[in-house]
């Protein structure tokens, strides 16, 4: 039997968001009440008392996009304009404020609920918690890699269009899985002997590059143009061409409707 960390991986991706870092480590099955509870206890942890048995309320809050790669379109569009739109929002971002500012550094009391608070910020379309930008906080919380580009997307600032072509052309993707003590660094080699060799690697850098450009369709930023426009002219694999050129076709659109705006 094929125990590869590559098999296993590329099994993983097909039962959760393909491509996000994995989800801190949760019980339960989001069943212990509505959103309103959840946000309920991350105000308690914001008061100073202990995560107790049960569900992860950052993981039950999160932005789910389905089993599938296939999140550029309007339904998860509208999925992130209701989480936007949400009325628990002020709420999450009085007590999220609260853990940011008590989480000093990597091994200290906290720091697992502030990098879940970034998480959802970027999963409600929250920018900035006072003067501090959700995008900048990704150097502290998210050292490796940054935010997935699931959470990129929902976040909606087009200043992440560098960092996710960056994340497209990277042969190395790497981000933290564990939390507290067990925290550790984990990589996705995506090197040409890599991908030679490993169909499980290959499965697994396509899905990456899937991955942003969902998020760059969500962004429809200008300064993805010619980005698009080069994959589309120099990439052989008919899917992503495919992809790219429906990101393409959005961004256009976009600028139109900005153009008679006006």
């Amino acid at each position: 039997m094929d125990c590869s960390p590559e098999k296993w991986i590329a099994m993983i991706s097909m039962i959760g968001l393909v491509c996000a870092p994995p989800a801190a480590a949760y019980a339960g099955a989001c069943t212990e009440g509505d959103d309103a509870n959840y946000v309920a206890v991350i105000e308690e942890l914001a008061r100073g008392k202990a995560l107790g048995e049960g569900d992860d309320p950052f993981y039950c809050l999160d932005l789910h996009l389905g089993q599938t790669n296939r999140w550029a379109g309007p339904r998860a569009a509208k999925k992130m304009a209701r989480l936007r739109r949400s009325p628990l929002n002020p709420r999450l971002k009085r007590a999220c404020a609260r853990l940011l500012r008590r989480a000093k550094g990597s091994r200290s009391k906290g720091y697992d609920s502030a990098k879940g608070c970034v998480e959802l910020m970027a999963a409600r379309g929250i920018r900035s918690l006072g003067k501090t930008e959700i995008l900048e906080l990704q150097r502290r919380f998210f050292p490796y890699g940054g935010l997935d580009p699931g959470h990129l997307a929902a976040l909606g600032d087009p200043r992440a269009v560098p960092q996710l072509i960056d994340r497209f052309r990277s042969r190395r993707i790497c981000y933290e899985v564990g939390q507290g003590k067990e925290r550790t660094k984990y990589c996705h080699d995506f090197s040409p002997r890599r991908l030679k060799r490993n169909r499980w690697a290959r499965k697994r850098y396509r899905e990456m590059k899937i991955a942003v450009l969902n998020a760059l369709w969500h962004l429809a930023a200008p300064a993805s143009r010619d980005f698009l426009k080069q994959v589309i002219a120099e990439t052989d694999d008919a899917l992503i061409k495919q992809r790219a050129a429906k990101v393409l076709d959005r961004v256009e659109a976009q600028a139109q409707g900005a153009a008679g705006g006006r």
